[in-house]
């Protein structure tokens, strides 16, 4: 039960991290308009002469490695668990790479970004080493 709590706790606050641009919007706005972009761009393709968005396809790996890591179970899952993390820290990298050429990063580090960021790291990291620990299941 514990665990699960850990699990939910981590997938919210990695959601509720901000990139670091000047919009500054969470990852599961950005996650909603990709996906809507992507899908109504495709549903109307036949009607007119545009491209498709195809950023909106990087949105689903990000709701399946959420997936896998919300479903896997506990000592069986292990590797698949710290798979998935590396996965969705490399996301985070990804959301702060840019902007750390064009200004001072410490300067842009906002309470937005901070504070689910490290309330994902720690509950991921307590959850692999819980995980890792536990040999019960």
């Amino acid at each position: 039960m514990k665990l699960k709590i850990i699990k939910i706790i981590s997938a919210f606050s990695f959601l509720m991290i901000c990139s670091l641009g000047k919009d500054d919007l969470p990852i599961f706005v950005y996650i909603l308009f990709s996906l809507y972009q992507f899908i109504s761009d495709i549903i109307s393709l036949s009607f007119s002469q545009h491209d498709i968005f195809w950023e909106g396809i990087t949105a689903i790996p990000i709701v399946g490695t959420l997936y896998i890591f919300l479903s896997s179970r506990d000592y069986k899952d292990r590797y698949l668990m710290l798979f998935c993390f590396i996965a969705l820290l490399s996301i985070v990298i990804s959301l702060m790479v840019p902007n750390i050429y064009y200004r001072d990063i410490i300067s842009k580090l906002r309470l937005s970004f901070t504070i689910p960021f490290l309330a994902f790291m720690i509950s991921s990291i307590s959850l692999i080493v819980l995980t890792f620990s536990n040999k019960n299941d």
